[in-house]
């Protein structure tokens, strides 16, 4: 008998959940979800018989996927890679960054950075982790300079002699390890008036450009890039 009662209890009571239910968000477009669909939150007394939505997890975009923001790995240059730390390309060690004549981002040899930095007359120092003079230079205030040089004048039968004799020991040469342009003028979009030969000696003129070198070449002169060529004595 008791059983009885309680199934005809609930039956009783299965009609009022369900139009308490239906009658939820009746006002906002009904139950889209776990909210109503215009997006504002389930009722206190509603919420009870939605009891799937009372996880902590749930929410009124339950139904609309998450989605994952995927990092962009970006191409780095040659001799470098990716460090997911500072989110940029590092160059890998003995190796500095910088950028060719196009502004694209490439990796240098520490000593060509120096050189692109303060000047033809300075290269790294692998003891010191730090930029300083080439060989033959001394510092002189921020600049490196040619050393002293002693000429002996016991035998110049002239001024002129000593003179040479000094041009000779000062001068430099500009060698690249392969083949490169020699234009007209310092400029990467200048004429190209021939190439050099690898590891070939082509006297320097000036070096007051930073970033071109003017040299000798075939009975005229023109510029090299600073980038590709080592300067020598």
């Amino acid at each position: 008998m008791k059983k009885i009662w309680l199934i005809v209890f609930v039956l009783l009571l299965l009609p009022i959940a369900v139009s308490a239910r239906s009658g939820c968000c009746s006002h906002h477009g009904g139950v889209c979800g776990c909210g109503c669909c215009d997006g504002t939150s389930l009722s206190a007394t509603c919420a009870p018989y939605y009891p799937e939505c009372s996880g902590s997890s749930a929410s009124n975009n339950s139904d609309t996927p998450v989605e994952t923001v995927k990092e962009v790995i970006p191409t780095c240059p040659s001799l470098s890679s990716y460090n997911s730390v500072s989110k940029t390309c590092v160059c890998v060690a003995g190796y500095a960054a910088s950028t060719d004549y196009y502004g694209k981002e490439i990796c240098i040899t520490k000593d060509a950075k120096c050189k692109e930095v303060n000047g033809p007359n300075w290269k790294y120092n692998n003891l010191t982790g730090k930029c300083g003079c080439s060989d033959g230079y001394e510092l002189s205030g921020s600049a490196c300079l040619v050393k002293k040089i002693i000429v002996n004048t016991s035998n110049a039968s002239s001024t002129k002699t000593v003179v040479k004799q000094i041009k000779t020991v000062l001068k430099q040469y500009a060698v690249a390890k392969t083949s490169v342009n020699v234009r007209k003028s310092p400029s990467a979009t200048a004429q190209i008036i021939g190439k050099t030969k690898a590891n070939t000696k082509y006297e320097i003129t000036d070096l007051s450009n930073k970033n071109w070198v003017k040299i000798k070449f075939n009975g005229k002169e023109g510029f090299v890039s600073m980038g590709v060529v080592k300067v020598a004595r």
